[in-house]
């Protein structure tokens, strides 16, 4: 999954203290996202009728966009606390976490469904 590399590449950045390893941990933790959010939009496009497609779009904007300070705030305080190396590693172990739950309840619920078991 996109989120798993990711989160492959945060730890990278908190593990590595040289400045190539470091672009090569960003660079993992950026491409994903770029191929997150072509997905993301293509199947909103897809997916959302056209009459409401500019509002689906300009809510997912704002709450995209209303996230950004929040997490500045949040991921500063934490650094300050554990130091900004730590929080790396403490967000990248998450992230990973996080991504192969998902990832193993979403095959659990895909198969469900295409056996009829749900």
């Amino acid at each position: 999954s996109t989120q798993a590399i990711s989160a492959v590449g945060i730890l990278i950045i908190g593990l590595c203290k040289t400045w190539w390893m470091v672009g090569i941990g960003r660079s993992l933790t950026d491409i994903p996202v770029i191929f997150f959010n072509i997905v993301n939009r293509t199947l909103r496009q897809e997916i959302v009728p056209l009459e409401i497609l500019g509002r689906v779009n300009g809510i997912n904007r704002m709450v995209s966009l209303i996230t950004v300070p929040l997490a500045g705030i949040i991921s500063g305080i934490i650094a300050e606390a554990i130091g900004v190396q730590n929080l790396f590693k403490l967000t990248g172990m998450f992230l990973l976490v996080i991504s192969i739950s998902l990832s193993l309840i979403l095959r659990t619920s895909i198969s469900k469904i295409q056996t009829g078991n749900f």
